[in-house]
């Protein structure tokens, strides 16, 4: 197959003209009436004002965030070397308060109770853990760990060395997905499909829960786009998958194929001429799309999705892309 390359630009021009508006959203009653109460726990400022006569009370209210190798010596010390002073100073510069955050964290587990009532929600803590972002998000044993220096903003100085695919998303928009990612990654389970087919749908599962469970964020938050992405992927969308009919890709078990389309990167390897101007992470979003149109076309609960094989789910989902 041959894809021009005008034909892209045509489609970028495209993308440039769409014009994006706020997400509207009204939550079902169903939902509104469920009652979940919000209220973090800032350890971070508490941290910050750590001395050998506070220590012992902070560590027996959380005593999971001191591990035990380590001696009172060395957390007094950490709370006042320089790079925790920095963090803290921007931390609470940004985050004064976490009101916006709550809120959103509220209609969240709302979101969540309604589909799962059985979860609980959980002791949220918000914390610093220097900029680790691979672990911004921490959820289990009744906790969900926070760490604000994770989202200060992508242009924050503190990520300057963060490779901008990544920064791009360590913003407090990202925060409420990122959280609802974590749930959905927990629940779908590990992927057990060796074939490329099925790792999209694997993925696809987690983003079409993510979806479910904030509603009122818009599709690339939950991507972990920027906009302009996002738009490149639904407008370039029947080019993608045309692309995965004519390689033949769908059933190959070519390991390859899961870090040129479904792990982080800077962009998709297609091995085209352009391709340093997509996204990563295409597959996920295909993915996402066949999963969407498993669920408009056949009647069956979120619950239920979990647990339908990939392969099943592909063959009847009457998936189209669009034109």
């Amino acid at each position: 197959m041959n894809f021009s390359k005008c034909r892209y630009y045509l489609m970028s021009i495209l993308v440039l003209l769409m014009i994006g508006c706020q997400k509207e959203y009204k939550t079902p009653e169903a939902i509104e009436r469920i009652s979940v109460d919000i209220s973090m726990k800032r350890f971070d400022r508490e941290f910050a004002e750590l001395d050998n006569a506070s220590l012992k009370v902070l560590k027996s209210k959380f005593d999971y965030l001191f591990p035990e190798q380590y001696p009172d010596t060395f957390w007094i010390k950490k709370s006042n070397d320089s790079i925790q002073l920095a963090l803290r100073k921007e931390v609470f510069n940004v985050y004064p308060k976490l009101s916006a955050i709550e809120t959103e964290l509220e209609l969240f587990y709302k979101h969540l109770l309604f589909y799962y009532p059985q979860v609980k929600v959980p002791e949220i803590v918000a914390i610093t853990n220097d900029v680790d972002y691979k672990n911004s998000i921490v959820q289990g044993n009744a906790k969900l760990i926070i760490a604000l220096d994770c989202y200060l903003g992508k242009e924050h100085e503190f990520y300057q060395n963060i490779s901008s695919y990544i920064a791009n998303n360590l913003h407090e928009n990202q925060i409420i997905p990122d959280v609802a990612a974590e749930y959905a990654r927990k629940i779908i389970g590990r992927n057990t499909s060796r074939d490329f087919i099925g790792q999209l749908i694997h993925y696809g599962k987690q983003l079409y829960l993510t979806e479910a469970f904030v509603p009122f964020k818009e599709g690339y938050d939950i991507m972990r786009y920027e906009k302009a992405q996002w738009e490149w992927a639904e407008v370039n969308e029947k080019f993608m998958w045309e692309y995965f009919i004519d390689k033949q890709i769908l059933f190959s078990t070519d390991k390859s194929l899961s870090s040129r389309f479904l792990q982080e990167a800077p962009f998709t390897k297609f091995y085209l001429d352009f391709d340093a101007e997509t996204p990563g992470r295409l597959g996920q979003y295909m993915g996402y799309k066949i999963v969407s149109a498993f669920m408009k076309h056949n009647k069956v609960s979120l619950q239920q999705l979990v647990e339908l094989d990939n392969t099943y789910i592909f063959e009847h989902s009457k998936y189209k892309p669009n034109k």
